[in-house]
């Protein structure tokens, strides 16, 4: 399966970044918390390179007729939403952006994983 194999490399290594830019941000709202720009751009690159991910993922769940990849992209868009809807929060003017960003996104993110992640590497035979 050269889905399988394509889906091996990336995803460890995307998995990677994210939680790279997502300890970033989550550094940066206990020692910059003022600083919403940087913020917001932690949070802006982490949504694009979930949604080029997410992208892939869905690719190959397409060319596999991957049977939960319906429910499976809900989740991804949920995320997206999600994340974007924490950007809005810290649009100009706006002061009640959340101080624990990071912890909940991990724990969403955990959720996805365990819950659709870990059935499409069975379905695709990958080893983690």
């Amino acid at each position: 399966m050269a889905s399988a194999h394509a889906y091996a490399l990336t995803n460890h290594e995307d998995h990677t970044f994210m939680e790279a830019i997502g300890s970033e941000l989550a550094e940066l709202m206990v020692c910059q918390p003022q600083n919403r720009n940087r913020i917001v751009n932690a949070l802006t690159i982490l949504r694009s390179a979930m949604i080029s991910h997410f992208r892939q993922e869905e690719a190959i769940m397409k060319s596999e007729n991957y049977p939960y990849l319906f429910q499976h992209k809900g989740s991804h868009d949920y995320i997206i939403n999600y994340i974007s809807i924490f950007i809005s929060s810290f649009a100009p003017g706006r002061e009640d952006a959340p101080a624990d960003i990071w912890p909940a996104l991990k724990k969403t993110l955990e959720t996805h994983i365990q819950k659709y992640d870990d059935p499409l590497i069975l379905y695709l035979g990958v080893n983690p």
